[in-house]
């Protein structure tokens, strides 16, 4: 029997609408019960920028433009969300 696992995840994302918004970044932390690290991941998620662009708008992008501006950005050096996914479950299968 495996010993029991934490996983600690922290997303950035376009929106907070699941249908419509996406997923630019990941960070994930695994520990064990007593909260020692195991294992870390972060990665960017490749976004179509059409989608980034139409999504990242109002009032709460504008008075974050700095954030807003530097995850547009980190999007060109992305990659594709399934090869993050892939490595996020390879790297916390320990």
């Amino acid at each position: 029997m495996k010993k029991a696992k934490l996983l600690w995840v922290d997303l950035e994302m376009t929106g907070l609408e699941p249908d419509k918004d996406k997923i630019l970044e990941v960070a994930a932390i695994a520990t064990d019960m007593q909260l020692n690290e195991i294992a870390t991941y972060e990665a960017v998620v490749k976004v179509d920028d059409k989608l980034i662009k139409s999504r990242m708008v109002g009032d709460f992008w504008e008075k974050n433009s700095k954030t807003r501006d530097a995850l547009i950005l980190q999007n060109e050096t992305g990659k594709p969300a399934k090869e993050v996914e892939k490595e996020l479950m390879n790297q916390m299968s320990c």
